[in-house]
């Protein structure tokens, strides 16, 4: 769908100089989860869209805070989450299993896992306290939130 955009990133491979740099100043703003790509305030404004057009950023809490800060953008939030703490330790223990996360030497599974839902939580704190989310998609079933998220997608165009 050409209304809603990828924003432009930096390569951390392909311009790991000004990658390096940027790091450097605090001027990222975000990560993606590969480590490769990150986000400034300046890719963001640059990134090319129209009246018609919405850049979306699959964003944690701490990136959303930092992206909400920057001047000039209007910010929509749409937190996107399991409805139950039972289904993230779930989600966690899949992840353990399938090695896509690793239990620190010296912790144990049950300790790691309370932290990570700990985490979760607080997160949740933060996003439903902040103000900063105006519209919530909380089930576990993808192509429901999608269809959820491009709804609540519309609403930039209000």
């Amino acid at each position: 769908n050409d209304r809603f955009v990828r924003p432009n990133t930096i390569d951390r491979i392909n311009d790991g100089a000004n990658f390096e740099r940027l790091e450097n100043r605090n001027e990222i703003l975000m990560v993606d989860g590969t480590g490769r790509y990150g986000i400034t305030e300046k890719s963001i404004i640059n990134t090319n869209t129209t009246a018609e057009s919405a850049i979306v950023i699959d964003a944690d809490v701490g990136s959303a805070q930092e992206i909400s800060r920057v001047a000039g953008l209007r910010v929509i939030g749409v937190w996107v989450g399991l409805d139950a703490t039972k289904k993230f330790e779930d989600r966690l223990k899949e992840q353990l299993a399938t090695g896509a996360l690793s239990i620190p030497d010296g912790e144990t599974e049950s300790a790691f896992l309370r932290t990570k839902v700990d985490e979760i939580v607080k997160d949740i704190e933060i996003g439903v306290l902040s103000g900063m989310f105006e519209f919530t998609i909380l089930n576990d079933d993808v192509e429901q939130s999608v269809k959820e998220l491009k709804e609540a997608a519309e609403y930039c165009f209000k």
